[in-house]
């Protein structure tokens, strides 16, 4: 069977996530087709660009997880660092040296990286150099540094100890979510990180609707594939590996 690749724009749907691919190419005659030839087959996902569509009734902010910020964290003492992006949600932020598919993918090193939990006060500083060689740094009862409202970090010069209290970094600085707008009734597209792993995989398309689907070489799931009107392919996965609708632009 001959191997074809794409490169794809990736969208996900709030609440019920869709895979759709849009194309331009119709058939000489203008006929729909439910299960066109010209997708049968296997397909290598080359590149993604994860990204939700939300829409509100009313005007909304959102802050963009996907690393985007205002600010940095500085770090010194056993090591001299600048962090400069933020991830995470309410309950643990994380703030690193590296963008959310460096950390991903786990192939960049070393890793640094400030884990903050709003919850209990709990500060850390995890120095990973590889799978293997971990340091870690700490201090408790850190209440009050990130503003829910405005999605800032702040850090003044907070002194984080060595697992055996012999030697501390420093750490110190601003760091704020990026605010993304999200007008009313506007579909608004937003980094979507929950997709990233589909920017390498492969699809296999049948001709009776049938779709079989590897991500990352460890996930395999199924579903079913058709047409719709309007140049869109859906995408509908039914297993308990990836459930739900995705869709692909």
């Amino acid at each position: 069977m001959k191997i074809k690749s794409i490169s794809l724009a990736v969208c996900g749907i709030l609440i019920l996530s869709a895979i759709i691919f849009s194309f331009c190419k119709k058939d000489e005659d203008n006929i729909f087709e439910k299960y066109p030839d010209e997708f049968i087959g296997s397909w290598d996902i080359v590149s993604g660009i994860p990204e939700a569509i939300i829409t509100t009734n009313s005007d909304q902010e959102t802050f963009d997880f996907s690393g985007q910020r205002n600010g940095s964290i500085q770090v010194t003492g056993d090591y001299e660092i600048e962090l400069n992006y933020i991830f995470g949600d309410g309950e643990m932020l994380i703030i690193s040296n590296l963008n959310i598919i460096e950390l991903l993918l786990e192939e960049t090193f070393p890793i640094y990286a400030l884990l903050y939990s709003p919850d209990n006060g709990v500060v850390e500083f995890m120095v990973i150099n590889s799978e293997e060689e971990i340091y870690a740094y700490h201090a408790d009862n850190q209440e009050n540094l990130f503003n829910h409202n405005n999605g800032t970090l702040s850090v003044d010069n907070i002194q984080l100890l060595s697992m055996d209290e012999l030697t501390s970094v420093t750490v110190n600085g601003n760091i704020s979510f990026n605010l993304l707008s999200i007008p009313a009734n506007t579909p608004t597209a937003i980094p979507y990180l929950m997709g990233i792993e589909l920017m390498n995989g492969n699809f296999v398309f049948s001709a009776n609707g049938n779709i079989s689907a590897t991500i990352e070489e460890e996930i395999t799931t199924g579903g079913t594939w058709e047409v719709l009107e309007g140049e869109k392919l859906q995408i509908v996965f039914i297993d308990t590996a990836m459930t739900g609708i995705d869709q692909y632009d």
